[in-house]
């Protein structure tokens, strides 16, 4: 039992590389559509970050030209066939769609939050029924860029995600 332990814990372990893999896969696939994701619902800081980062606008409604660019130089790197590359756009662009309007949520939300905390007096379940409603409104949006993720893995080839990954941690390093 304990050489079994041993062995698939070893740095080298088949089971070891393949978790490391598979981390990696999703991990690309996770900054591949997240890029996108964070232009629209990210924090004002993460914006920032990749404006000064890619040289594309990230203006409220560029996200679609971002994350076309952005997926157009992917596929040029993991040499995507043109019927990957159009089942992937198809399904950037509608996860961007999500986005967008998760975005335009998010701006009446904090215009909603606003004006509850101005008010005459503060109403506390006012303010928590709009916490809750933002949060499922983020659990909506974090669980469509996941199934986008999963529908574009499931396009690739195993050396293509393999490839992309690299592709990808190279971009953030």
């Amino acid at each position: 039992m304990e050489d079994r332990n041993r062995e698939n814990s070893s740095p080298r372990s088949p089971r070891r590389r393949f978790l490391a893999k598979a981390a990696a896969v999703v991990g690309a696939l996770t900054i591949f559509l997240g890029g996108a994701f964070l232009t629209m619902a990210g924090p004002a800081e993460a914006r920032r970050w990749m404006q000064r980062h890619e040289p594309c606008s990230h203006e409220h409604g560029r996200a679609a030209d971002h994350a076309r660019w952005i997926t157009d130089r992917a596929l040029d790197r993991i040499d995507a066939t043109e019927e990957q590359r159009e089942r992937i756009v198809a399904i950037v662009d509608a996860t961007v769609a999500g986005v967008e309007r998760a975005h335009e949520a998010h701006e009446d939300l904090r215009d909603a939050l606003v004006e509850q905390l101005t008010a005459d007096s503060v109403d506390r379940s006012a303010l928590e029924k709009l916490r809750t409603e933002k949060l499922a409104g983020l659990d909506g949006t974090s669980e469509r860029v996941v199934v986008a993720l999963a529908d574009i893995a499931d396009l690739l080839t195993p050396e293509q995600r393999m490839k992309l990954a690299k592709t990808v941690s190279h971009w953030h390093r």
